[in-house]
This record gives C-alpha cells, structure tokens and sequence, in this order.
C-alpha cells in the first residue's frame, strides 16, 4: 500500500472516528435534555415524599391527641362510675333510713313540735289544777309517755335530717356527673371531629402517595431512555477505539514515509553541501550540523 493509499486509507478512519464523534455529541445533548426532565422530576417527587411524610407524622399526631382524649373520656367514665355506685349506696340508704324513721314516727305518732306542746299542757294542768290522785298517777303516765314518744320523734327527725344531708349530697353528685357527662359529651365531639380529621389526612396521605409513585415511575422512565443512549455512546467509543486501534499503524506508516523522505532529501542536501564544501570551503553552520548528523563530513 502507497503513501496515497494510506492517507486515503487514514482520512475515512479519522472521518469515521468524527461522525461517531458528532452521533456521541448529539446523544449528550440528548442526555442532557432528559437529565434536566429527570432533575425536575425528581426534585418534584422529593417535593410529594416530603408532604406525604409531613401527612403522616401529623396523623400521627391526631392519633396521638384521639388517644389522650380517649383516656380522658376512660378517667372520667371510672369517675363517674364512682359517683353512680356511692349514689346507688346512698339511695339504699336513704331507704334504710326511712323504713327506720317511718318506723319511729308511728311510734311518736306526732311531730316534736306538736308532742312538746302536748307535754307542755299536761305539765301545766298537773302542776297548776287540783286533782285526784288516781286521775293524777293517770296524767302522770300520760306524762311519760309523751316524754317518750318525744325522744322517739326526736330521733326519727335526727334520721330525716340524716336522710335530707344525704339527699343534698345526691344533689352534688348529681351536679359532679352533670358536669362529667358534658365533659365527656365534648370530648367525645373532639374526637368525632378529629376521627373526621384523620379520615381526611387518609384521603390526603394517599392522595400524595400516589402523586410521589407517579413522578418515581416517571423518573424511572427517564432512567430507562438514558440508559440505552448511554449505552450507545459506550458501543460508539468502543468502535473509536477499534478504528483508532486500525489508524495507528498506518499513521505510524505514514511517520515512517515521512522519515525516509526526510531523510533522502537531507542526505541529498548533504551530498549538495559537500559538493559545496569542496569547492568553495566555506558553508552554514546549518549546514555544517546536517554534515555531521549524515556523517558526511569526511
């Protein structure tokens, strides 16, 4: 193969190696505008994870804030029950406590107020009116009796004013489990709204999610169309390297025709100079090293 056919053979190679040069330009510039797609889609889906988790932790919080609530209903629910079982205790015994004052006001058979005044008329009709003694012994009896049937009413106002103390108390009671109920009532309205709340917080969570699988299966699409293209400009550099595996040699040809052309033409030069040096004795000092780089200066 001659020089010409070498250089030929040179320029298609380097031509090659420029197209394919030119297809690797054109597949980075291609890169580059799916890389851009690919940034604003991940910047996007990082966007949608971040809501979806900032969703989640605030359910989070809901739940939280359900189940304080919830343990609040459960304290005041014992407490109320409480109250309902010391009421139920104090009922039984006000029922006690009648059955004993009902009891005692049939043996008094009279109020205090009216017995004591009773008493008072006796005593004034014993004490102030002359009288047989029998009929006295009678009065004096009569006396007794009432004396008794007093302490007896005395006692059974002693269990109604137990029973009326107690009834009060029901009263405070019922006030306390008034108020608890209310309490309970609104709290569970609170957590009716915020069951409402996380039922919307759901709707939102998957709602985000799905936008986030979105762009993530959009950005994996990207990934799949600049893959290949990557591919290619590896296969393509491959075949730069193969072609420039083939254009060595022949340039390393080419160097070497250079070489000897160069060296014939300066070995032709020298042969000139001598000639020269011959005749006239006088040369370059140029041409005095080429003389002696071709040893012919003898």
């Amino acid at each position: 193969m001659n020089e010409r056919e070498i250089k030929r053979m040179v320029e298609s190679l380097r031509n090659e190696i420029e197209k394919r040069k030119k297809r690797i330009n054109s597949l980075l510039a291609e890169i580059r505008i799916h890389k851009r797609e690919a940034e604003r889609i991940r910047t996007n889906r990082d966007k949608a994870v971040k809501e979806f988790k900032e969703l989640i932790e605030k359910r989070r919080e809901i739940n939280a804030e359900i189940r304080n609530i919830s343990e609040r209903i459960s304290r005041l629910r014992n407490e109320r029950n409480s109250l309902l079982n010391r009421k139920k205790s104090m009922l039984e015994k006000i029922r006690s406590l009648k059955v004993e004052r009902d009891c005692l006001n049939r043996k008094a058979r009279g109020s205090y107020d009216h017995l004591m005044n009773i008493l008072r008329n006796k005593v004034d009709e014993i004490c102030n009116i002359e009288m047989p003694l029998e009929k006295e012994i009678k009065m004096f009896d009569r006396i007794l009796d009432i004396r008794e049937r007093i302490i007896t009413a005395v006692k059974a106002d002693k269990k109604h004013d137990e029973i009326s103390n107690i009834y009060q108390e029901i009263k405070e009671i019922n006030e306390k489990i008034s108020k608890i109920n209310k309490e309970m009532q609104f709290n569970s309205e609170e957590i009716k709204i915020l069951r409402n709340n996380i039922s919307e917080f759901n709707r939102k969570i998957d709602d985000k999610k799905r936008e986030a699988d979105e762009f993530h299966r959009k950005l994996l699409e990207k990934y799949d169309i600049i893959n290949p293209i990557k591919g290619e400009i590896d296969e393509i550099k491959g075949e730069i390297d193969e072609i420039r595996e083939r254009l060595d040699p022949l340039n390393e040809k080419l160097r070497e025709i250079k070489r000897k052309r160069d060296d014939e033409k300066n070995r032709m030069m020298a042969m000139k100079i001598r000639e020269k040096l011959k005749k006239s004795k006088r040369i370059s000092i140029y041409d005095l090293r080429l003389l002696i780089e071709k040893e012919m200066l003898k």
